[in-house]
């Protein structure tokens, strides 16, 4: 009986240690899971919360350059801070012929091409470092004519890509 009762408890243990090594294997995994989860869920969350409209445009020649200006009126529920049109990949240009800018708000990035931006409240005044529900991003943008024709009938294309994977596109016609 001593036999059978000391196979027992080694099986027992024996099982316990599986369980405790299966547990340990799994665990991580399930943590990385419900982590990765999580994420995606507030990944998703401020796409929705986060929506741009145009609210005005203007295409201008002046000498040797094309003016490219967008007035882009925050319509969703969460405030956009700065830091997320500086990371932004945003594009503009002739359909087939558009090329990157660099948006800093508050400051002017100089180059071939310019870029000129900050925020204005309905008031018309400059606010501070977040685009907050209602507010306006204004974008100037200075290019040559050999890269951007702003003629009667051209397309213009703007592309804008935030941080958080929200992607605001249009192409508009110059009159």
């Amino acid at each position: 009986m001593s036999n059978e009762t000391f196979s027992a408890a080694i099986f027992i243990v024996t099982s316990i240690l599986v369980a405790v090594v299966l547990a340990n294997a799994l665990f991580p995994a399930v943590v990385k899971s419900v982590q990765s989860s999580e994420l995606s869920s507030d990944s998703l969350t401020g796409q929705l919360n986060t929506q741009l409209s145009v609210s005005e445009t203007v295409f201008y020649k002046s000498g040797d350059n094309s003016h490219l200006i967008f007035y882009l009126k925050n319509t969703g529920q969460d405030s956009i801070p700065s830091s997320a049109f500086n990371m932004s990949e945003t594009y503009v240009g002739n359909p087939g012929e558009i090329f990157p800018i660099t948006i800093k708000v508050g400051s002017k990035v100089s180059g071939t091409v310019t870029v000129d931006s900050s925020y204005y409240t309905s008031t018309g005044s400059k606010s501070g470092d977040r685009l907050e529900k209602g507010e306006i991003l204004f974008i100037h943008v200075t290019a040559p004519n050999s890269m951007v024709t702003v003629n009667s009938g051209d397309k213009i294309y703007f592309s804008m890509t935030l941080p958080n994977r929200y992607t605001f596109s249009q192409t508009f016609t110059v009159k």
